[in-house]
């Protein structure tokens, strides 16, 4: 049981970070997890599963999170909303920031590593057409086609994670407005 498994992110408790993918579709699982009888984890339903994008624009918003916020007016939303099903505490919430970058970067390349792969090799195998008569021509084709795919997705990947580096974070600002 002290084995957390590949993709996991062990936060507080029984909370787990998982990146995974599906049907070429990375997805991030925000859960709580319990041992069963053998030690492995399952997953419980209580948590959220986030797209990439929405992941992101989350990682975005962790800095301003903390901030207080009052309009000085008082509001009763308390029937507007129905009560969530899970909240995360503030330990919780400090552990999901603590981990945020890892699971950012496992994201990253299991969408760059596996998914966006998968979909670029189907995508120039609609345009370049194998012949079926000539096997040597076939291998030769495959390699140039892998090479290729391999090479792009490698410098696409490469071009994103250096959109992840802020420059206001490597210059030591602390004033966020300056962070880019």
């Amino acid at each position: 049981p002290d084995a957390v498994p590949e993709n996991h992110f062990h936060q507080v408790g029984h909370n787990h970070a998982v990146v995974s993918d599906f049907s070429d579709v990375s997805r991030i699982h925000l859960r709580r997890y319990k041992f069963d009888a053998s030690g492995s984890l399952l997953p419980t339903k209580d948590g959220i599963t986030v797209t990439p994008s929405v992941w992101l624009a989350l990682v975005r918003e962790f800095s301003a999170i903390d901030q207080p916020f009052d309009d000085g007016k008082r509001k009763d939303f308390s029937r507007k909303f129905l009560t969530p099903v899970s909240m995360l505490k503030e330990t919780e919430w400090n552990a999901l920031k603590d981990i945020q970058k890892q699971i950012t970067s496992k994201t990253v390349s299991i969408m760059f590593g596996r998914v966006f792969l998968k979909l670029l090799r189907k995508e120039v195998a609609k345009h370049i057409p194998f012949p079926k008569f000539d096997f040597d021509c076939i291998d030769a084709d495959i390699v140039l086609t892998t090479s290729i795919v391999e090479l792009l997705c490698n410098h696409i990947q490469e071009n994103i994670s250096s959109l992840f580096i802020c420059y206001g974070c490597l210059e030591g600002y602390e004033n966020q407005l300056d962070h880019t």
